[in-house]
């Protein structure tokens, strides 16, 4: 039996293995070690730029910043007591009343007590800088993921640092 042809639209369908992946995500990490002790966002929602999402124990962190505050005003008022001494050993210098020594000694004691100082506002700038980095912020808007840590756990470099990821918005490909 022969039929003859005919002109059809006819449906064309398949199943494929695919894959959806993000163009840009985020993992999101601990870059302080401690206890995490806060989550502030539900899993699977958006979240916008900036926003707080976890929240490290900051104990420790207030404790370093405190200690190197202290030690910065110990070193200021150190350098200030050199200067004073400088400024008083210099006339005397200058009149053959002290020794070349003694106006070496105490230009040395303001230098180094100088340079106390800057070392100690660099140790309360990092630890400002380390007590910042307890609160974990967003880095982008976009869809969160779930946590994948507890409440608990200790997080930072010793202990599990990816929190969570975070997926921009519109950047899904299929």
């Amino acid at each position: 039996c022969v039929t003859p042809a005919q002109q059809q639209d006819v449906e064309i369908y398949g199943d494929y293995v695919g894959r959806i992946s993000a163009q840009q995500f985020v993992e999101v990490r601990a870059r302080v070690e401690g206890f995490l002790e806060q989550m502030l966002f539900e899993e699977g929602t958006q979240v916008k730029r900036n926003q707080v999402l976890f929240v490290i124990d900051q104990d420790q962190y207030r404790a370093k910043v405190d200690k190197a505050r202290a030690q910065l005003k110990k070193d200021e008022a150190s350098a200030r007591k050199a200067e004073r001494d400088l400024a008083r050993i210099r006339p005397l210098y200058e009149q053959n009343a002290a020794s070349r020594l003694d106006l070496d000694n105490a230009e040395a004691a303001y230098e180094t007590a100088i340079a106390s100082v800057g070392m100690s506002q660099a140790d309360l700038d990092q630890a400002e800088q380390e007590l910042g980095y307890t609160v974990v912020r967003s880095p982008i808007s976009g869809q969160i993921s779930e946590r994948y840590v507890d409440l608990g756990t200790l997080v930072g470099t010793s202990g599990k640092s990816l929190l969570a990821t975070i997926v921009k918005s519109k950047t899904v490909q299929v």
